[in-house]
């Protein structure tokens, strides 16, 4: 399971048991540098809801930050889009 498709997974979870009020608890304690010990991916994944719902956005292709407007609405950066235009002119 990609990284991204992990980070819907736990935002369908936490919509689907109702544990909003406790997700968010644990956002607030990331954010302010004291949430209790986790497991490395878990906290990953919540620092990556936070800097969603900040705005921020990532490459699908790479998982790199995403901050020219032209890649962000394509979601896919410009270093990962040459591969894919050289492919579609020979196509």
């Amino acid at each position: 399971m990609e990284f991204s498709e992990k980070v819907d997974a736990m935002k369908r979870a936490v919509k689907a048991d109702g544990i909003s009020a406790k997700f968010n608890a644990l956002k607030e304690a990331v954010k302010a540098g004291n949430a209790p010990p986790m497991n490395k991916d878990v906290r990953l994944i919540v620092e990556r809801i936070i800097a969603q719902e900040a705005g921020r956005v990532w490459c699908q292709n790479c998982g790199k930050e995403l901050t020219d407007p032209k890649s962000i609405a394509l979601g896919i950066g410009p270093e990962c889009r040459k591969p894919l235009l050289k492919k579609k002119v020979k196509a």
